[in-house]
């Protein structure tokens, strides 16, 4: 399809937002098989991912989109998942940082994006892009397990 979007065009254009999921379930899915990509695979999935890196940190569902815990967290790890410098030096963790704190809010939680929704999932993308990145700060975890134990039911 062309403007960018996956190949495919058609039924996959609804996945346009979540490129950066398929390469991490793709990715870990062959790790955990042991069968890792080829060289080639992976660097061409590491310079991919380096497109949906948003300027001002995190990830994007897709290059030239916003950015977002969901992607961030699939990026992270899915380059993490690659392994190779090549890969690990894609995640700029200075904007990465400053990104998460810029979704973090007053109540402990994290908004999935700018003027997004807080729940529990935006929680677990942002520590967890913050751990495997190598930039988990008190700063992020202060207020995070208040915040995650408000949320639970007794349904």
């Amino acid at each position: 399809g062309g403007g960018g979007g996956p190949p495919g065009g058609g039924g996959y254009s609804c996945l346009d937002a979540s490129r950066p999921w398929l390469c991490y379930w793709i990715l870990h899915s062959m790790a955990l098989l042991d069968a890792p990509p080829t060289k080639e695979l992976a660097s061409r999935s590491a310079r991919f991912l380096s497109k949906c890196q948003s300027p001002g940190g995190g990830f994007c569902g897709g290059p030239g989109q916003l950015p977002h815990l969901a992607p961030t967290y699939a990026a992270v790890n899915a380059l993490a998942t690659l392994g190779t410098r090549e890969a690990l030096d894609v995640i700029d963790r200075k904007s990465l940082h400053s990104f998460l704190l810029s979704c973090k809010d007053p109540c402990g939680g994290f908004r999935m994006h700018h003027g997004g929704e807080i729940d529990v999932r935006g929680s677990y993308c942002a520590l967890n892009a913050a751990f495997v990145a190598g930039v988990l700060t008190d700063e992020l975890k202060e207020g995070c397990a208040a915040y995650i134990a408000s949320c639970q039911t007794y349904e």
